[in-house]
């Protein structure tokens, strides 16, 4: 019987736990802060020596390697970024935190769904060489050293939704 007194005791922490989490997201959101937002150059824009970090971009721009090179879109700057918007607007606790529209720079937050951690998208669109826009993505995570290939995840499924987007 005693086992089954620790067992109940447990399931009662793990319960209290779980909804402390739940209610408390806020208080995670501020344990977890993003702090100031560094201004992001494609040109010049450096790795860091942690992996949790994906980089798109279109040949040419980055001097950092790139994850991958971005599509060229048969669509204005204008039409690629309201694409772009309304992709990430359905992603749940996405929020746009900075923006540059002279640069056309934006600087999104996702939060993870349990624990707040959050991860910083910079997003710069550009017009393409072949008269439609291209743009250029970093995602990083500001915790951690692991990201479990989250960042990179998120990168393919947004480019995917947005490609769609912009064909239909």
């Amino acid at each position: 019987m005693k086992w089954l007194k620790r067992v109940a005791i447990a399931v009662a922490a793990i319960a209290v736990a779980a909804a402390l989490i739940a209610v408390e997201g806020s208080m995670l959101t501020s344990l977890f802060s993003v702090g100031e937002l560094p201004r992001i150059d494609f040109a010049t824009l450096q790795r860091t020596a942690k992996p949790n970090q994906y980089i798109v971009c279109p040949p040419g721009l980055c001097q950092a390697k790139v994850d991958a090179e971005s599509l060229a879109f048969d669509a204005s700057v204008e039409d690629l970024r309201s694409a772009w918007q309304q992709v990430v607007g359905a992603e749940p606790r996405v929020e746009l935190v900075a923006e540059d529209e002279e640069r056309q720079v934006y600087d999104y937050v996702q939060r993870s769904s349990l624990m707040r951690y959050p991860d910083i998208i910079t997003v710069q669109f550009l017009n393409s060489e072949s008269g439609g826009s291209t743009l250029a993505i970093y995602s990083r995570s500001i915790y951690g050293r692991s990201d479990l290939s989250v960042n990179a995840k998120r990168i393919i499924d947004w480019l995917a939704k947005l490609d769609t987007k912009i064909k239909s």
